[in-house]
């Protein structure tokens, strides 16, 4: 690539990791792990999210590729990054390359404590996400909770599994032993994301956000490339496409690099427009006092039927969809709906 233009200049980017392994362990196209193999490489370190022995979402410090995995994709949870804060700041001082990975609030938050402390950040590379919001740290742990019984020890957990491939979405719950569990419908997991896409179990900060704009915080921001299968459908495999804007000249250099181990593709920044990066923070939902006082009444497993299905009754009208849209059926039964409230 001879030049690397950023987002300012109205261009994005989609990179793909030429490791297919490294794809399919990755919620998108393996940017996070070809950015941080090239700082591996110089001898930095690596901060970003993973599991902790109770499965609480933590920012933790990876000196090696194997300590980097553990980082790969999405977590639907913002990270503890306390922990890491100070530790990153020495590193910075020891003159250490650092890249850090997170919402764009935490990148803003750790530029901000530099900058306090009057720790050059020459070396630091931040590398942001394209947040859709928080999910209720309360409500995951109810989730893994329910997933833990009957004896089973959770020890790791999927929110993006490419098991169907990248554009179904599929979560699945690692048991000790090496067991895997995955299932659609309404299953407990399938439910809570379907709480997260109406918002109810966002934090109310996430529906006043500040950074929901392509003028960035960070160096890169990173994504999935939906869309993508519309307008260059001869990309898109299904493996998983990563969503990359350039936005400082330290992301450019870091990008220029990233050619060695990925196929990059340039497009317009607008091909990729979406709310979280227009401007739009995501809304509250009208009714979500009245569902968090439901659930606080009559906690995890009635709140989910109530609002997202769980259960028999749930089951049943998910699976007439499917079936409703396989046979061709659901496209016309909206028209008939959408003539009868004009």
């Amino acid at each position: 690539m001879k030049e690397i233009q950023k987002s300012g200049d109205g261009v994005a980017y989609a990179l793909l990791c030429n490791n297919r392994k490294t794809r399919l362990e990755s919620s998108s196209g393996g940017a996070f792990t070809v950015f941080s193999d090239i700082i591996l490489h110089k001898g930095g370190v690596i901060a970003g999210a993973v599991f902790d022995e109770k499965m609480n979402v933590v920012h933790k410090i990876a000196k090696t590729p194997d300590e980097r995995d553990a980082m790969r994709g999405s977590k639907y949870i913002q990270s503890d990054a306390h922990a890491v804060w100070n530790e990153i700041l020495d590193y910075l001082e020891n003159d250490s390359y650092v890249m850090f990975t997170g919402t764009p609030c935490q990148v803003d938050a750790l530029k901000s404590l530099a900058d306090i402390k009057g720790i050059r950040t020459d070396k630091l590379y931040t590398v942001d996400l394209i947040c859709h919001g928080v999910p209720s740290p309360k409500i995951n742990r109810e989730l893994f909770s329910q997933l833990s019984g009957n004896g089973k020890k959770l020890v790791g957990y999927s929110y993006r599994s490419k098991k169907k491939g990248w554009h179904a979405h599929f979560e699945e719950a690692k048991y000790e032993g090496g067991i895997k569990e995955s299932r659609r419908g309404r299953w407990l997991a399938y439910s809570n994301i379907l709480l997260f896409e109406k918002y109810y179990t966002n934090r109310q900060c996430c529906c006043e956000c500040p950074y929901c704009d392509t003028n960035r915080v960070s160096d890169l921001t990173i994504g999935d490339a939906w869309g993508i299968e519309k307008f260059a459908p001869e990309i898109d495999d299904n493996i998983g496409i990563s969503l990359v804007l350039v936005n400082t000249e330290k992301g450019a250099q870091l990008m220029g690099r990233a050619e060695d181990g990925a196929k990059i593709y340039k497009f317009r920044l607008d091909d990729f427009m979406q709310p979280r990066l227009n401007k739009i923070p995501c809304p509250k939902p009208e009714k979500k006092e009245e569902f968090w006082d439901y659930y606080e009444r009559n906690g995890y497993l009635k709140m989910l039927r109530k609002y997202a299905g769980y259960g028999m009754k749930g089951r049943l009208l998910y699976y007439t969809k499917v079936i409703l849209r396989r046979i061709g059926v659901s496209k016309y039964l909206k028209q008939i709906l959408r003539g009868r409230s004009q």
